[in-house]
């Protein structure tokens, strides 16, 4: 009897696996096919000077540092979280994502605070340097949601995950169509990313906090204890995100938007 039981519930978790990962693979294709409309919505329509080439080109340089932000606040974070999640129980994992909630919250506006500062010094277009500072918030939303994403994916719910995800992608797709039929620029469309993206964590956050409460805390003696575990990872994350943006960037510098578009899609 005990061996029957057994093997019906690893038939049990085969099947959840399965079907996690196929859930998993369906999100992925959907939200790449919604990512892809919204591209060339971006590369058509989002028109600066007369010129899409330039309103696309403000764009690119705007998200290539989005980019960099983003994984270099990230520090392997999320993998941690997920293992330690994983593994703790329920009132140690709450402390862990609190904590790791109030570090990002803590680094973002340090970010923030150091972008204002850089742009002062960066040879770009007012626009452009507005629309980086709503770029900070861009690459932060999208880490907040991994934050409390862990407690989804340490409960074996990434169904949920990619539910947020689809969501929050399907409204930024509505929100960017809508920034360019009323022509409201470049930095209307970095803030229509901030909304979709913030559609995403709101539906995570809610829906992780059916597993676990996520209650915002500074703690010192946390940050301490995890940070020389994730600093490895974050390393070797950013220095190949650097390897593949860091031409964007420079080219940024000597050269017009126009051409950063046919360098970046070319």
């Amino acid at each position: 009897m005990k061996a029957i039981t057994r093997k019906v519930g690893t038939m049990s978790q085969n099947r959840r696996i399965t079907l996690n990962t196929l859930i998993q693979i369906a999100g992925r294709i959907i939200g790449m096919l919604v990512m892809l409309i919204t591209t060339n919505y971006l590369t058509n329509h989002l028109i600066v000077d007369g010129s899409a080439k330039v309103g696309y080109g403000q764009y690119s340089i705007i998200f290539a540092y989005v980019s960099i932000i983003g994984v270099a606040a990230d520090f392997g974070l999320f993998t941690l979280l997920v293992r330690e999640s994983s593994t703790r129980a329920k009132g140690e994992v709450e402390k862990l994502l609190g904590s790791a909630f109030g570090f990002r919250l803590l680094l973002m506006l340090l970010v923030l605070a150091a972008v204002a500062v850089l742009i002062l010094v960066l040879p770009y277009d007012p626009v452009v340097k507005v629309g980086l500072l709503w770029g900070v918030l861009v690459a932060f939303m999208l880490l907040f949601t991994q934050t409390v994403a862990a407690a989804l994916q340490a409960n074996h719910r990434p169904d949920l995950i990619v539910l947020a995800e689809i969501v929050g992608r399907l409204v930024l797709l509505a929100a960017v169509i809508a920034v360019l039929r009323m022509d409201l620029g470049v930095v209307a469309v970095v803030m229509a990313h901030v909304f979709g993206y913030g559609v995403s964590f709101v539906l995570t956050y809610l829906f992780a906090r059916r597993y676990s409460r996520i209650p915002i805390q500074f703690d010192v003696a946390t940050w301490r204890e995890i940070l020389p575990q994730f600093l490895p990872i974050a390393a070797v994350t950013v220095l190949s995100l650097v390897h593949f943006k860091i031409d964007s960037i420079i080219l940024s510098f000597y050269r017009p938007e126009t051409e950063e578009v046919t360098y970046k899609l070319g």
